[in-house]
């Protein structure tokens, strides 16, 4: 996707050993143009490494996450929000 000037967040760029569940990556589009994105297309490759055996596996709040959790909402989004009502978008 960086073509189309899409980036995946930097904290993105592995995943920890021994985790388990659904990836999820926080895009980005600091372009002006806006990029469609289409079920099922691809948006980022994979590469795996071989390694150690892993004394202290991942055992965070992450594991064996199936479903996306979103952020906690800040200030910025509540003024967004309040925003889109006030232009009915």
């Amino acid at each position: 996707m960086a073509k189309f000037g899409v980036e995946i967040h930097a904290t993105s760029t592995q995943v920890a050993p021994g985790f388990s569940g659904h990836l999820t990556f926080e895009l980005k589009n600091p372009g002006s143009m806006a990029v469609e994105l289409l079920p099922l297309g691809r948006i980022a490759t994979l590469t795996f490494q071989l390694t150690q055996k892993v004394q202290k596996p991942y055992k965070g709040k992450f594991q064996y996450q199936v479903r996306i959790k979103p952020p906690k909402p800040d200030e910025d989004l509540h003024m967004l929000r309040e925003f889109l009502q006030e232009k009915r978008i």
